[in-house]
């Protein structure tokens, strides 16, 4: 096989006459150390026959962003929602005979008297914001809003088990003696009680639906929609979960290189990259025209989600990012760094693969995938060889 030259310079001495035979010795005794050092071979630089995954990727733009925000609603604010001095004079009401559901079920409009700030976070328990000076509702985990006032005498239902399931939750569940099921008895009662005192806030042993909103998990206070002064009853704020994601409006033609669960490289405005996983892929196609008349175009896109592996802590919100999407992949392949192929003479390329004892040996290789200046081969070469490279 045959490859394009690389050049060693080589030295030639012609000797004429005795006389200067002599004086050529006495000249290379002299120089004996300069003499080698110029003739001898350079140092090769080699690298090494790796196992590794070629891939090729397209770049998309992403937004560091919470995910899709909602409207969080409140029903009215609970008439029982005051100072919790109120506790003896409550239960003992209670213990009289009377009913509850009079004190519980009354409602009004409050006034909004404090708002959180926007990305304000909270978490099962806490109070999002103020009514007439007290606390107002509670944040509670489910995916069913109340729809009426939970109190001692009401039939079963899922929205007990829900409630039940948040006061053991919290740790209030009299002692252990609540029950978490869909069924209201005196220890859900006695568990509401204690959840009460430690609010601040009236204790009848009642939950009205002004008292605490349901969300899936925790929340981030996106926007404001009411204002202070507002009546604390309606659309108050939107809200997003608490967890940064990556939003990417993908190409639906690029559908296929997105699998749910994968792994994907993110590249920060920083320059860094840091690592997601592929959360959710929308279905429903989000369509966008730009222009007017015959200078009109439309956009297709659905949206991607990406969640972050470990989310830098230098990450701001709504951060832009490069998304490195795979389109094609060759695992577990030899590989080298492109620059050490050689291309032969009669066609195809070959490596100079270093010899147990230092020399080196041209052997002819078929290339696979390129991909960040490497290549695959195959052909008389093993992982851990040493090769020349340029």
């Amino acid at each position: 096989m045959r490859r394009a030259t690389r050049a060693i310079a080589a030295a030639a001495v012609v000797v004429v006459g005795a006389g200067s035979a002599i004086a050529i010795h006495d000249s290379t005794a002299a120089n004996k150390h300069a003499a080698g050092a110029a003739t001898a071979p350079p140092k090769l630089h080699t690298v090494q026959v790796v196992r590794r995954d070629l891939v090729d990727t397209t770049s998309v733009s992403g937004t560091v962003t919470y995910g899709d925000s909602r409207t969080l609603k409140v029903s009215g604010t609970s008439s029982s929602s005051s100072a919790a001095s109120s506790s003896s004079a409550s239960s003992a009401s209670r213990a009289a005979g009377a009913t509850t559901a009079t004190t519980a079920a009354a409602t009004t409009s409050g006034i909004i008297t404090a708002l959180p700030s926007v990305g304000s976070l909270f978490s099962r328990g806490q109070t999002v914001f103020e009514v007439d000076g007290a606390p107002g509702p509670a944040l509670l985990y489910g995916s069913r809003p109340m729809w009426r006032t939970l109190q001692s005498g009401i039939t079963d239902g899922i929205d007990v088990l829900q409630l039940e399931f948040n006061l053991a939750a919290l740790g209030f569940t009299d002692n252990g003696a609540m029950v978490v099921d869909n069924h209201f008895d005196s220890a859900t009662t006695a568990a509401i009680d204690a959840w009460q005192t430690a609010r601040g806030v009236t204790v009848n042993g009642a939950v009205a639906p002004s008292d605490v909103v349901y969300q899936p998990g925790p929340i981030r206070v996106a926007t404001l929609t009411a204002a202070v002064g507002d009546s604390a009853s309606g659309a108050i704020m939107t809200v997003t979960d608490t967890t940064r994601l990556v939003h990417v409006a993908l190409d639906p033609t690029n559908t296929s290189y997105v699998t749910i669960g994968g792994t994907v490289t993110i590249t920060l405005a920083d320059n860094s990259t840091t690592v997601g996983r592929y959360f959710s892929l929308g279905t429903v196609a989000n369509v966008a025209t730009s222009g007017q008349g015959n200078n009109a175009s439309t956009t297709t896109t659905l949206d991607l989600w990406i969640a972050l592996v470990k989310p830098p802590a230098n990450l701001l919100d709504d951060e832009p990012v490069t998304v490195a999407l795979v389109t094609d992949r060759a695992k577990n392949v030899l590989a080298v760094p492109a620059s050490a192929l050689l291309a032969l003479a009669e066609g195809g390329y070959g490596l100079e693969k270093v010899q147990p004892d230092g020399t080196t040996k041209l052997v002819g290789v078929q290339t696979g995938k390129f991909a960040d200046d490497w290549v695959q081969v195959t052909g008389d070469i093993a992982e851990g060889d040493q090769v020349v490279s340029a």
